[in-house]
């Protein structure tokens, strides 16, 4: 529980933090970010869960082009693990 929610804290912290015009190296760093979390996740069934979640066509690939963007695409693919978990979504 403690580990998910410091990973959620982090991605949303990152994708805050991302910039409002990216470059093309911040977009390429940013699904390197996502696609790295989903390969190397600590818990290997929250890691096949998140991999899962990722090819979905529902959530789509990671929305780079601005910090809002990522934060909504952030959101949405949080939502779509509490909707697995039980847990209450967050307006996006």
């Amino acid at each position: 529980e403690a580990l998910g929610a410091h990973t959620w804290f982090y991605l949303h912290t990152f994708a805050a933090k991302y910039p409002d015009a990216p470059t093309e190296a911040d977009k390429v760093a940013a699904r390197w970010q996502v696609a790295s979390l989903a390969q190397h996740y600590p818990c290997h069934v929250c890691r096949g869960h998140l991999q899962k979640k990722l090819l979905s066509k529902a959530l789509g690939p990671v929305d780079v082009d601005g910090r809002e963007k990522l934060s909504t695409w952030m959101c949405r693919l949080h939502n779509l693990v509490n909707a697995d978990l039980g847990k209450p979504a967050h307006a996006c």
